[in-house]
């Protein structure tokens, strides 16, 4: 902010956009992995109810996709032990 009260807000250098970029595409694909982990995992183990078609347990497949997400975010902590060393490369080009 300004002496004026202006907010003056600078633009983020190019190389700084891409790098952001190339972030948010890794936690995309993160929470996808996690989400389709937990979807697949809750699908198949659901019990018997009344919410099948086609032998899919439906409320178990979002049940886990929202059991993924959640392990998304409680391991996104780990993504520095995690990750392999070509994507974080990657990231930081």
């Amino acid at each position: 902010m300004s002496i004026d009260g202006v907010v003056r807000y600078e633009r983020v250098s190019p190389v700084e956009e891409t790098i952001m970029r190339r972030v948010a595409v890794v936690a995309g694909c993160w929470f996808l992995f996690w989400m389709v982990l937990g979807a697949v995992i809750g699908g198949l183990s659901g019990g018997p109810r009344a919410d099948v078609a086609n032998g899919v347990y439906f409320g178990a497949f979002y049940f886990g996709a929202f059991n993924g997400a959640l392990w998304a975010v409680i391991t996104s902590f780990a993504w520095p032990w995690i990750m392999p060393d070509s994507i974080e490369r990657w990231m930081d080009r």
